[in-house]
């Protein structure tokens, strides 16, 4: 509302053709004119007419309501990969002991392992880690728990439950991949499958 209206000057207020009272059904206070809360708001297409000592009215709409709540934040984007790990006894069968080491460069979170064979044999397998200041690894760093990657004459396995395998990897954890024991298998690949953090 513009300077210059006043409850005095104000003599009729009119919206479509209905007389409003003052008082009840509109108030004047300072340069706003205000529509009693039982009324309903006039909105764009409504005629008001205003008799009185009044300069000018300048009717617009009400002030903006309270934002809503912020919606939450959307997931981060998974990159999901496989570390495939290949034990290979050169035609002959596998012997045990330490055969590779390998560093993560980047967090993870393992979710599932499969070991495949060669053909049909047994084979049990241990990983051990640690940070790469505390390399190498060894035995007292298995994270495989009672889920080592395992065959037991068959040609492959698989655990996707991981309950007793220590899951996280920290960027430069390095494992060490060491064989407990193998009976005819003389090539076996071991697929780790993981989360990227």
């Amino acid at each position: 509302m513009a300077s210059g209206l006043s409850a005095n000057a104000v003599s009729w207020f009119y919206i479509n053709g209905q007389l409003q009272t003052y008082g009840n059904d509109y108030t004047v206070a300072s340069t706003t004119l205000s529509i009693s809360g039982d009324r309903p708001a006039p909105t764009a297409s409504d005629v008001l007419k205003l008799y009185g000592s009044v300069g000018y009215v300048a009717v617009g709409g009400g002030s903006s309501g309270t934002s809503g709540t912020a919606g939450s934040s959307g997931t981060s984007g998974i990159v999901n990969g496989g570390l495939n790990i290949v034990i290979d006894g050169g035609g002959l069968g596998i012997t045990t002991g330490v055969k590779m080491d390998i560093e993560w460069k980047f967090a993870a979170t393992i979710v599932s392992w499969d070991i495949l064979a060669d053909q049909t044999g047994s084979i049990v397998v241990d990983v051990w880690s640690a940070a790469y200041s505390a390399f190498p690894p060894t035995v007292g760093d298995t994270i495989a728990g009672t889920e080592k990657p395992t065959l037991s004459n068959v040609a492959k396995n698989q655990d996707t439950s991981l309950t007793s395998f220590n899951t996280a990897i920290s960027a430069g954890n390095i494992w060490r991949i060491n064989v407990d024991s193998a009976t005819t298998v003389t090539r076996v690949t071991i697929v780790f499958a993981y989360t990227r953090s």
